[in-house]
């Protein structure tokens, strides 16, 4: 047996524990990184295709959001919500996102009128109309938690199914040991009797 025959399946351990680190990892890295940074768990279908249900939506505060953005914000709901500007107004002019056109210039001035900040219009990508054409109040500057930065599938199902901590890292470990040993070439060489 030649030497790296002999170091190869170590060194295939070894990338494959720095390959998953590094995805485990890679929020805190973030959120560390973004001091302003925060992470929601998408909880509803309201913006598939571009957000599913369980993925975890990382945001980061701004001084400007534009149309097209998508922000997380509190609003009519007690859970945060994920959708994206389709129009923006400070009370004497509208900004829309492409080719949206559900309500009227004057409608949406109407809505910024009512208040001192600027004030968002909202939708989400798979809803058919807008937030604010079901009567609900237009998004405030001050409701808006921050504008996505990226996400990351499938992680936030663990919140969703309500797992605690210690489950998270024990749900980790298993299948980082699974892809550990499925990819463990075997021996034949070391059977036992």
């Amino acid at each position: 047996m030649n030497l790296k025959e002999f170091f190869k399946p170590t060194l295939k351990k070894i990338g494959i524990t720095i390959i998953l680190s590094l995805i485990l990892l890679t929020p805190l890295f973030i959120l560390n990184t973004y001091p302003s940074a925060y992470y929601f768990v998408q909880g509803s279908k309201s913006m598939y295709p571009t957000l599913d249900v369980g993925e975890i939506i990382f945001v980061k505060k701004e001084e400007k959001y534009n149309p097209g953005d998508i922000v997380v914000f509190y609003g009519w709901n007690k859970n945060p919500i994920a959708h994206r500007i389709v129009a923006i107004s400070d009370g004497e002019s509208v900004i829309k996102y492409e080719n949206w056109n559900e309500l009227s210039d004057k409608k949406i001035l109407n809505l910024a009128s009512r208040g001192e900040e600027k004030i968002y219009i909202t939708k989400g990508d798979n809803n058919p109309i807008c937030d604010q054409c079901v009567l609900r109040e237009p998004v405030r500057e001050s409701s808006i938690v921050g504008k996505m930065i990226f996400s990351i599938p499938y992680i936030g199902w663990l919140d969703i199914l309500k797992i605690g901590f210690i489950v998270r890292i024990f749900v980790f470990y298993i299948i980082a040991c699974t892809i550990i040993q499925f990819t463990r070439k075997k021996n034949p060489k070391n059977k036992s009797i």
